[in-house]
Order: structure tokens, then sequence, then C-alpha cells
């Protein structure tokens, strides 16, 4: 895999791999990230994505700020 991004302040690259031949049904979702009053974060701060296959559903965030 070759990715390229070029941006202007802030910038990511969320990448889900799958490499299961069995497994090939599994969803993503990019998913606000709220702190514990409630306010939703910026990209710049936190970001999560929830991916689904069809017994699970794992949350990954990651905090950037």
């Amino acid at each position: 895999m070759i990715t390229t991004l070029k941006g202007d302040g802030f910038t990511s690259i969320l990448t889900v791999i799958n490499s299961s031949k069995k497994e090939s049904d599994i969803g993503t979702e990019k998913i606000p990230v709220r702190n514990c009053n409630g306010r939703a974060l910026k990209d710049h701060e936190a970001e999560a994505i929830k991916i689904i296959n069809k017994e699970n559903t794992y949350i990954l965030t990651i905090c950037h700020n």
C-alpha cells in the first residue's frame, strides 16, 4: 500500500487493513469524540474509528492533544 497526503496544518490518515481471507465483511465508521464535559473534540485533538465485523465491535481512539 502506498499513500500520499498533502495538508496545510493538522492532517491525519486513519487506515484499517484486514488480512483475514475468511473475514471480508468488515465495516468502518469515523465517530465523534467528546470530552468529559460533553464537548465534541476537533480532529486535531482526538479522532476515533469504529470497526465492526460479524461478531465484534471495536472502537479505536487516538488522542493527538
